[in-house]
């Protein structure tokens, strides 16, 4: 079980045991975090990796790589809007578990890649908005059809879509937010 908790501006991840390794011939358990070079994502993929999972992160931008590798995190590229490099993504991730089969199980994806398109529908470019919808629905969905088979290979692999309280906590003029929010 994971647990996060936000505190004025700071986030905590409190996992309830901890990853892959723990005890004789356990394999590490290998998770891809959407979404992991800011806020939520990066501090979940944080306190994975410290836990000792093996957490792939993506990132769409190469400034990023630096800071997730200092933070234990395996910077994967992906762009969750784009079938070709989710299943580029998938690949990496596939081969990594082919040459660690005796050390390494997939665990899952959590798919927490998000963008905050705020403000009154009427005053929202339809581009910002198709983007919106596009990373949170679209990417959702094909992150998970990407990598079912992984997800189903080790038996008792997960899917975590993340979601945002901007939708209960924004105002009803942010339709545009509260629409993104809310994951199939």
């Amino acid at each position: 079980m994971i647990i996060l908790h936000f505190v004025e501006d700071d986030w905590t991840v409190y996992t309830a045991r901890g990853g892959g390794g723990l005890g004789a011939g356990s394999k590490k358990e290998v998770i891809v975090v959407t979404g992991s070079t800011s806020g939520i994502g990066f501090e979940l993929s944080k306190r994975l990796s410290k836990d000792g999972f093996v957490v792939f992160g993506t990132y769409r931008s190469e400034k990023d790589v630096p800071m997730m590798l200092e933070a234990g995190i395996q910077p994967l590229q992906m762009e969750i809007t784009n079938l070709s490099s989710i299943q580029a993504a998938e690949r990496v991730v596939r081969m990594f578990l082919k040459e660690n089969k005796d050390t390494a199980r997939f665990l899952g994806v959590v798919s927490n890649a998000g963008v905050l398109n705020a403000g009154p529908f009427e005053k929202v470019e339809v581009d910002p908005l198709a983007y919106t919808l596009d990373v949170h629905l679209k990417g959702t969905v094909l992150l998970s059809k990407v990598f079912m088979d992984l997800i189903k290979s080790d038996k008792g692999g997960r899917i975590v879509v993340m979601g945002s309280l901007a939708a209960l906590l924004l105002p009803p003029a942010n339709a545009v937010c509260k629409l993104g929010s809310f994951r199939p």
